[in-house]
Parts: C-alpha cells; sequence; structure tokens
C-alpha cells in the first residue's frame, strides 16, 4: 500500500545519503528500479505524500559527486525528475532540481527527456520566482542542460532566457548572481548575435559592478563573462567596460593566492584588452595603446610579474609573463 511505499522510500533516501558506496550499492541492487517501475509521479502538480518521499528518494540517489552507474535507466530517472520539477510542492520542486543539476546531459537521449516536457521553459519560469533557492537552483540546472551539448545550448537560446537571466543579476543574493554570471559567460562565449542581446538588455553595467564589488566566488565566475566578451568585443565597447573599472578590478584579482578558476580567465581578458588596443593604434595611427596604459594605470606590470614569478600554474605564469613583457615593451 502507499504507506509501506512511503516507507520503504524514506528508508532507501536515508541510505543513498549516507555514502557513495551504499548509494551505488541501492542502485545495483535495483534499489532506482524498481522505484521507477512502481512509483508513479504524475500527480507531481499536487503531490501525494509518496510522490513527496519519491522525490526526495531520487534527489539523494543523484546528489553526489561522484558518477551514478544508471545504464538503461536514465531516460527514466530524467523523465521522472522532468516531471517533478513541474511541482508547485516546494519541497518536491526543490528535490527535482537539486537531482538534475547533478546529471549529465551529453547524452541526447536524456536531453531529449526534458526539451519533451518543455523543461528549459519552466526553469526560465523558475528564474523569476521570489525564493532565492529555487531560482537559483533552477538556473544551475538550464546551465548544465543547456551547456552539455550543441542542441542543448540551442534549445535553452531559443526560450530568449537572457531578460530572465537580468532578473537574476538584478537581485540580492549571491547564489543567484553566482548562477546567472556562469550562464552568461557560456552565452557570450557562444558569440554572435547573443553579444548584442546581452550587451542590449543592459547587462554589462551590473555584470562589472558584480566583478568589482561580489564575494569572490561571483567575481571569480563574472570574470569569465568578460573574458569571452573580449574574444568579440569592438574598441568601443572594451573602452566602456575599461571606463566602467573592468579592467581595474580584473588586475585586482591577480595575486599568488587566488585559484586558477579565477586568474586563467582575468589573465584572458587583459590579454583581450591589450590585443584590441594594439589593433586600435594600428587601425587609428595612435602614438601609444590606451588600452594599455589603463592597464598599467591599475597596477598590472606589478600583479603580472607578481603572477609570472610566484603562481602555481606554469601556463599562467607564462601567460602573465607575456602580457607583461607585451606591456613593458
Amino acid at each position: 500500500g502507499a504507506r509501506t511505499r512511503e516507507q520503504a522510500l524514506s528508508i532507501c533516501a536515508l541510505l543513498a545519503a549516507s555514502s557513495v558506496g551504499v548509494r551505488d550499492h541501492l542502485v545495483e541492487r535495483s534499489a532506482l528500479k524498481v522505484a521507477l517501475d512502481n512509483v508513479s509521479v504524475q500527480d507531481a502538480g499536487q503531490p501525494s505524500p509518496v510522490t513527496q518521499k519519491m522525490a526526495a528518494f531520487l534527489c539523494k540517489v543523484c546528489a553526489w559527486d561522484a558518477p551514478l552507474a544508471i545504464g538503461e535507466d536514465g531516460g527514466r530517472l530524467v523523465n521522472a525528475l522532468a516531471v517533478l520539477s513541474t511541482s508547485n510542492d516546494e519541497e518536491v520542486l526543490l528535490n527535482a532540481l537539486k537531482a538534475l543539476s547533478h546529471l549529465e546531459f551529453r547524452n541526447e537521449d536524456h536531453l531529449v527527456m526534458l526539451l519533451r516536457h518543455a523543461h528549459f521553459e519552466r526553469l526560465i519560469f523558475l528564474f523569476e520566482q521570489p525564493c532565492v533557492e529555487i531560482c537559483s537552483w533552477a538556473a544551475r540546472v538550464a546551465h548544465k542542460a543547456a551547456f552539455g551539448s550543441v542542441i542543448g545550448m540551442q534549445a535553452f537560446l531559443l526560450q530568449e532566457p537572457i531578460p530572465a537571466l537580468k532578473e537574476l543579476l538584478d537581485r540580492e543574493e549571491p547564489e543567484a548572481h553566482r548562477e546567472a554570471c556562469a550562464i552568461f559567460a557560456d552565452i557570450l562565449s557562444v558569440g554572435g548575435a547573443h553579444v548584442q542581446e546581452v550587451v542590449g538588455a543592459g547587462c554589462l553595467p551590473r555584470l562589472a559592478e558584480l566583478l568589482r564589488e561580489g564575494p569572490e566566488d561571483v567575481k571569480q565566475v563574472a570574470v569569465r563573462a568578460f573574458a569571452a566578451l573580449s574574444l568579440s568585443c569592438t574598441p568601443q565597447r572594451l573602452q566602456a567596460l575599461i571606463d566602467e573599472g573592468v579592467a581595474a578590478s580584473a588586475v585586482a584579482l591577480l595575486h599568488p593566492e587566488a585559484a586558477p578558476q579565477t586568474v586563467r580567465p582575468a589573465l584572458r581578458f587583459l590579454e583581450g584588452v591589450m590585443k584590441c588596443g594594439l589593433y586600435l593604434q594600428e587601425q587609428s595611427g595612435l602614438v601609444s595603446n590606451r588600452f594599455a596604459e589603463a592597464m598599467k594605470a591599475a597596477g598590472a606590470v606589478e600583479k603580472l610579474r607578481g603572477i609570472a614569478g610566484a603562481y602555481d600554474d606554469k601556463t599562467a605564469c607564462l601567460r602573465a609573463l607575456a602580457i607583461s613583457q607585451a606591456l613593458t615593451a
């Protein structure tokens, strides 16, 4: 009966949460398969107690960084979670989103399951919900599903997500900022018309503000967005970014204790700034590279030499050395 299923799912959820090894043993002994075979989640909109326990169990099964060996049950798992993520029950919705955020979507069969349920449209709707936990997890799932494959990226961008992402940037919570910046970094990496969409939506001043004033984990993803933008940036737009203090903020991230995930994109952005300035100098017959001068005024040479001489990442050291030499040539 329903009560027995509730109890069984609760026990399995506790076991799956205890360790990766126990979780894997449950999956090997077909606990996940049996649950998917015997528990319908079609009432997700107004879920029964059994559906609530099912969502919690699936979350605990998925919510480990270690890969989940689910084989042929993968499609059914994604399908169940896609249905559960339409729930009006906040706890069920959060469990489904957390589970989906740990799955990989390079497998197109899994992605098709999401598309069948208009999942990107649903996630973008969730970006604008008042609960920061819901909108942040929704953004994390969208990022994972959209940028795991070309099809995912195209399907996501067709939903015109940039206005909703701008709403995430304008919120007060760092969790929302981090997820939105990560998505913007990948959208800007795509280039083309999407760059103008981001610019036209007025996102760059807010990204610049977060790079300048946000917490470290937000700065880390914000500088990735500017590194991507620098690859397709016009000199005029880059000048506006320099006026916003973006180059100075990127320079400030360069210290030997910083994580490679911060230093590498900061270096890529500064390299892009310098090269764009050199192009402008050559095309306009200017006496000097004014972008390089702005970098030097922000203390770039000293910071770059500090990275080149003491940073524990050979690629970053070499890039920092090359930029510092170009600035002082």
